[in-house]
């Protein structure tokens, strides 16, 4: 997909983000997206998620930003930049999920390795 396509698919003309609710104004656009995702993180928090894999993480994004655009949560297949920050090209992904497989994995290692005592800690 060319930049061209890129924008008319994924941006209004005034170069906000398409999103479900139709808002077309950057800074309520911004204000909405930080409420929801702002409320589904603590929701996520506040059950107690685990991340087990690369997996997850595509279902995260869903359940972060899918009420407010409709590609949360599938995979990239173009490159991206926003505000001068060029997001990693999807042709590193692969890569990049085995290596946080990986680290996923060596941090259960690890965890599972702790005393008891030190896994039912509470901080109330």
């Amino acid at each position: 997909m060319n930049d061209d396509k890129l924008r008319k698919a994924f941006l209004y003309p005034n170069g906000t983000l398409r999103n479900k609710l139709d808002i077309q104004d950057p800074d309520e656009l911004s204000s909405v997206e930080f409420h929801m995702v702002a409320h589904h993180a603590l929701w996520i928090l506040d059950h107690g998620y685990q991340v087990r894999n690369m997996d997850d993480f595509p279902k995260i994004h869903q359940f972060l930003f899918g009420e407010l655009y409709s590609w949360a949560g599938q995979p990239r297949t173009y490159y991206i930049s926003k505000g001068g920050t060029t997001f990693m090209p999807p042709t590193a992904f692969d890569m990049a999920i085995t290596n946080i497989n990986a680290q996923i994995d060596e941090l259960v290692k690890q965890i599972s390795q702790l005393p008891s005592n030190m896994l039912n800690c509470s901080t109330h």
